[in-house]
């Protein structure tokens, strides 16, 4: 039994410090990780801009949509921050996680309706907003696999 604690520690210990990798290795591979983050941090803040731009505009009257849009807008941009300050893989994957979940909420709307809520890609801003989160989310996915590539387990 004392063998099975001193192994649960170890693990959770293991996945932190590999949530926590950073870029590591040449200055050639650093500044490109570097640079994928930026521009990964860019995305999340044009659809960051995107949803605040709209909530101000008029979703903000919307039922659970509008104050989604808010949220959205002022957790995409701490991801901005988080992604060129901090730059982990812990955060590289949330922000990916929160681009994936913009396009599944976007495209939720557009064909079922979310929280009562009907859209169209015709909206405003809704096709740029699905280009910028698709290309976000790539980007992201790109970083991620960049950070964890190479990293000592």
């Amino acid at each position: 039994m004392a063998a099975a604690s001193n192994v649960v520690p170890s693990r959770i210990r293991s996945l932190l410090d590999y949530a926590g990798t950073r870029p590591t290795g040449s200055a050639t591979r650093r500044a490109v990780i570097t640079g994928t983050l930026v521009i990964g941090a860019a995305l999340v803040g044009a659809t960051s801009a995107i949803h605040l731009h709209l909530w101000a505009m008029g979703y903000r009257d919307i039922p659970t949509v509008g104050p989604l849009f808010l949220v959205q807008g002022i957790v995409g941009a701490v991801l901005v921050v988080a992604l060129v300050v901090v730059r982990r893989l812990i955060v590289v994957a949330v922000a990916a996680g929160f681009m994936i979940a913009t396009i599944g909420g976007l495209l939720l709307s557009v064909n079922v309706g979310l929280f009562g809520f009907m859209d169209t890609l015709s909206a405003p801003f809704a096709g740029l907003s699905l280009i910028v989160e698709i290309a976000g989310a790539l980007v992201l996915t790109v970083a991620g696999i960049a950070l964890a590539v190479g990293t000592p387990r």
